[in-house]
Order: structure tokens, then C-alpha cells, then sequence
């Protein structure tokens, strides 16, 4: 994702914000329709507004993981074969 935003990557686990819209985009809006909305629903947050548990963790064991690991796969191929990032959405959309 960084190489196709032409971003800079210094290996910290701390990313920008634009990037989790970004993955809320790509990944749990397109995993199926109400999805994102459901997962922000059951995702509580704290007292300073940050969310107690990652979204993924919201998501079933027998349905929602394999389902969000397969679609997974399919976007990270679709960006190591991607040159740029309009090339990729195009792919991907």
C-alpha cells in the first residue's frame, strides 16, 4: 500500500490515520455488504474514543476470518502485481 501511494515506510508499526481509511476501504467495506458498519456497531470503544479491540477480532471464526483472510490474499496480489495505485483499484473495483 505504501509503494503504490508512493508513501514513505520506515518499518514502525504506527501508521498514519489515512491508512486505516484506507484498509476500512479496501478491505471491510468490500468483504461484504454492511460489514463495516456491523463491525464498527459491535466494536466498543473507550473513554478517549479509540476502539477497545481491533475490527477483525469482531469477526466470526467459522465465517468471518477465512472469508477475510481469502479476501486478504486476493488484495495483497493484487498489489504486488499492481505498478501504480490507479492501476490497483482498477483491479480491484
Amino acid at each position: 500500500m505504501f509503494r503504490l501511494r508512493e508513501l514513505p515506510y520506515d518499518g514502525s508499526p504506527k501508521r498514519p490515520q489515512y491508512i486505516g481509511h484506507l484498509t476500512n476501504d479496501l478491505i471491510y467495506s468490500r468483504l461484504a455488504p454492511g460489514v463495516l458498519d456491523e463491525l464498527r456497531r459491535v466494536t466498543p470503544r473507550n473513554e478517549k474514543g479509540k476502539r477497545k479491540a481491533k475490527l477483525f477480532q469482531s469477526l466470526t471464526e467459522n465465517v468471518g476470518n477465512p472469508r477475510l483472510l481469502e479476501h486478504l490474499a486476493a488484495v495483497t496480489t493484487l498489489m504486488k502485481v499492481s505498478l501504480t495505485w490507479d492501476q490497483f483499484m482498477e483491479m480491484l473495483d
